[in-house]
C-alpha cells in the first residue's frame, strides 16, 4: 500500500471510530434527527444545521449554554449566528416579548405603539401613490408623521427603506428628521 494511501485508511478509520463513539454517546439525538428525517428530506429546514452523522439536538437554553438532548451542556459561542447575542432567555427580551404576546400582534393591521414612515411615488397614468419603501419620506408625509406624534406623543418609529437604498447619510437624515419631531412633541407633553 503506498504511504499516502494508508494515510487515507488511518483517516477513515479515525473518522469512523470517532462518529461511532459520538453516535454512542448521543443516543438521544440520534433518535430525534432519525424522526425528523422520516418527515422533511435531511431532517430540519436549514443545511447549515447538519453535520455527520447526525446534529446534536438542543432541548434546552439560558444565558450562553445550551443542553442537548442527551443532557451535556455546551458553551454557546456562536450566538444562533447572531440573533442570539444577548443570550438565551433574557429576562429583559423575555418580558418584552410577554408583554407584546399579551395584547397580540401579526394582527394584519397596524398596531398600537409604533408607526413606520417610508417614501413613495406616483403611479403613471393614475391619480394614487404607491407606497415603495423606496424613495424619501415625503413632505405630506411628515406632516401626517407630525399631526400623529401631536395627537398620540412620541412612540416607537421605524423609517422603512428596502429598495433602492441610498447613501448612508440619507438614511441617517431621515433618521434625523424623525428624531427631530420626536422631540418637539416629546418636550410639548412635558410643558
Amino acid at each position: 500500500m503506498a504511504p499516502l494511501d494508508a494515510r487515507r485508511a488511518g483517516l477513515r478509520e479515525a473518522v469512523a471510530a470517532a462518529a461511532e463513539d459520538y453516535s454512542a454517546r448521543n443516543p438521544e439525538s440520534r433518535r430525534l434527527h432519525t424522526s425528523a428525517r422520516s418527515h422533511m428530506p435531511g431532517g430540519n429546514t436549514r443545511s447549515a444545521l447538519y453535520w455527520p452523522p447526525f446534529p446534536v439536538y438542543v432541548t434546552r437554553s439560558s444565558g450562553c449554554r445550551v443542553t442537548d438532548a442527551d443532557g451535556h451542556e455546551y458553551l454557546d459561542v456562536l450566538g444562533e449566528y447572531s440573533a442570539g447575542l444577548y443570550g438565551h432567555s433574557e429576562p429583559v427580551i423575555r418580558d418584552a416579548i410577554a408583554r407584546v404576546v399579551d395584547r397580540g400582534f401579526s394582527n394584519g393591521a397596524p398596531g398600537e405603539g409604533e408607526i413606520h414612515l417610508a417614501g413613495h411615488h406616483a403611479a403613471e397614468n393614475v391619480d394614487i401613490l404607491i407606497d415603495d419603501h423606496g424613495s424619501r419620506v415625503a413632505l405630506p408625509v411628515w406632516e401626517l408623521y407630525s399631526a400623529a406624534l401631536k395627537r398620540f406623543g412620541a412612540v416607537p418609529t421605524l423609517i422603512e427603506w428596502d429598495t433602492k437604498l441610498p447613501a448612508l447619510e440619507i438614511l441617517l437624515d431621515e433618521a434625523r428628521h424623525a428624531q427631530e419631531l420626536a422631540d418637539v412633541h416629546r418636550h410639548a407633553e412635558f410643558a
